[in-house]
Parts: C-alpha cells; sequence; structure tokens
C-alpha cells in the first residue's frame, strides 16, 4: 500500500476490508482461488485486474486501490528506483522466488548451478540485494 496509508495486517482476515489489485496473469489468482477464497480471506471475484504493473501501481499511488499484490523484485524497483512511497503490509512466504529459466536440456543449466553452489548463499544474496534495493 501507500506508506501514508494506515493500513495494518495482522492477519489475512483483514484483507476482505481492501480493494486488491494486480496485473493479469500473474500467479496470484491461483493462490487467491486455490488457498484465500475457501478460507473465506478474499474472493477473486473481488480483485481488480490491470494491463502491466505500471497500471496497478497508478491505481495505488491515486487511491483508487488499497493494496497491490506485486513481486519482491518488482516492489524494490518501484520503492527504491522509481522512489515511490509504498510500503509491504503482509508478505507471502514460499509463493514467489526469483528464478532464472534455461532451454529443457541445456548444459549451461548445470554449469550454473555448479556457478551457484560455488558462490554460497551469502554471496548470491548480496548479488540480488545489489540489483533489487
Amino acid at each position: 500500500s501507500m506508506a501514508n496509508h494506515k493500513i495494518t495486517l495482522n492477519n489475512l482476515n483483514e484483507l476482505n476490508q481492501y480493494s486488491i489489485g494486480y496485473p493479469r496473469g500473474m500467479a496470484y489468482s491461483d493462490l487467491i482461488k486455490n488457498d484465500l477464497e475457501p478460507k473465506g480471506y478474499y474472493s477473486l471475484s473481488k480483485v481488480k485486474l490491470y494491463p502491466t504493473y505500471n497500471e496497478t501501481m497508478a491505481d495505488l499511488k491515486n487511491g483508487n486501490l488499497d493494496l497491490a499484490f506485486i513481486e519482491e523484485p518488482v516492489y524494490f524497483t518501484f520503492k527504491n528506483k522509481k522512489k515511490m512511497p509504498i510500503e509491504s503490509r503482509y508478505v507471502f512466504k514460499n509463493v514467489d522466488q526469483l528464478g532464472i529459466a534455461f532451454k529443457k536440456g541445456s548444459p549451461v543449466r548445470d554449469d550454473f548451478n555448479l556457478w551457484l553452489k560455488e558462490q554460497g548463499p551469502q554471496k548470491i544474496s548480496g548479488i540480488v540485494d545489489s540489483w533489487m534495493k
């Protein structure tokens, strides 16, 4: 949400009082349909879908949306690089991760996995942070 909005989500039961949006085609539709909706937290029919992140974030900024579901790299781009005054109000753990795709059977994948292992988690976190934060 925008930093100046006093939204506190202590638990997911509080989601129903807010408008939520995100770009079409994101995995959040499955999250809502398969996890949040059956538990009564939020209904997929209430979600506002947008063509792009820019339009989602514009509606958030203009007050037409209370909360936007966005991935962490997008959050850091808007917050730190575009200087948009936004704050995370709730983080879904183990839902979406940064990934790198390779063509099926690509030998580069094995080389890349070996390189990741050689670097170690601390160095990889530093690399990700330098690009995302």
